[in-house]
């Protein structure tokens, strides 16, 4: 797995001012989780989280998804 991406999961969507296709990107590098947010006519932003991060994450996701459900 050294160095080499392996894709997991690609989510799409559109963005908060719903004028254009948006995605979420979820891959592994070198033991890390990353992150890739991308706009089909805009920019793209990437975070590479480690084990713990990536955790910490998923907790924070959950918590939204649990106020939202109330």
């Amino acid at each position: 797995m050294e160095n080499e991406r392996i894709p997991i999961k690609y989510i799409e969507n559109k963005n908060p001012d719903g004028d254009d296709i948006a995605g979420i990107i979820i891959s592994l590098i070198d033991k890390n989780v990353l992150i890739g947010v991308t706009e089909k006519r805009g920019g793209d932003a990437e975070v590479s989280l480690d084990v713990e991060k990536a955790k910490e994450l998923v907790a924070a996701i959950n918590s939204a998804i649990e106020l939202i459900d109330k």
